[in-house]
């Protein structure tokens, strides 16, 4: 048989879909692989949005202590100019405060939804808080200092109230997701350590059938080929 004989390298249909399973074999081996890592990074991704969305409700409650706290101070006072200079100021820092939550909220990615009941409770404080400033100067301006005092502490309680149940709704959140992206993780690594292998083995496997079939067809070849 001639080497330029265009037979010479025919492998023919069988070799061929057995080079078409090993590639696929490759493919699906890597498909895999990936799905387990996007699976274990979406878990961990939810426990990252969680763990973000707890910091900030947590920061929000402590600046809506301190701003109870400075408020109380001004009314105790009963000094109507420092509280008329002073209450705007602790108002707008405390709803940037509240811009900076929402914030830090849209940047943990579409795949995460924050808790409904926390998105109400900055939405009512956002809304309310700046009526009940306003109600609160009315009150000083007329010297009802004593009213102002009890109004002050009925509304931000309640407001404090509803962050500290939101804070612990999203604690338990956590609580629930940790040790499911834990669960996750391992599942992904053992299914991983079974993947790579079997891939692997499967994929040496059929390509050593692959250049033994290859080699046996080029040999049946040349031996027809050979004059008797």
């Amino acid at each position: 048989m001639k080497l330029g004989d265009s037979n010479y390298f025919n492998i023919g249909g069988r070799l061929t879909l057995t080079l078409a399973l090993l590639i696929a074999l490759i493919v699906i081996g890597n498909g895999l692989v990936i799905l387990q890592f996007e699976r274990a990074r979406s878990r961990t991704d939810r426990l990252t949005g969680v763990s973000q969305q707890l910091i900030a409700a947590l920061r929000l409650q402590e600046s809506l202590r301190l701003f109870h706290s400075q408020l109380n101070e001004l009314v105790q006072s009963k000094d109507v100019h420092r509280f008329t200079s002073e209450a705007g100021r602790l108002s707008t820092t405390f709803l940037n405060q509240t811009h900076l939550t929402r914030r830090t909220l849209a940047y943990l990615g579409p795949e995460f939804h924050p808790d409904t009941g926390f998105l109400m409770a900055l939405h009512s404080m956002e809304v309310t808080l700046p009526l009940q400033l306003r109600y609160l100067t009315n009150m000083a301006t007329a010297g009802d200092w004593e009213v102002a005092r009890l109004h002050l502490d009925n509304e931000l309680n309640r407001i404090e109230t509803i962050t500290s149940a939101q804070v612990k709704s999203i604690n338990q959140d956590l609580d629930e997701e940790l040790p499911l992206a834990v669960a996750q993780m391992r599942d992904a690594q053992r299914r991983v350590l079974f993947i790579v292998p079997a891939t692997a083995i499967s994929t040496v496997f059929i390509a050593a059938l692959f250049g033994w079939a290859v080699a046996r067809r080029m040999l049946e070849q040349r031996m027809g080929g050979t004059p008797g």
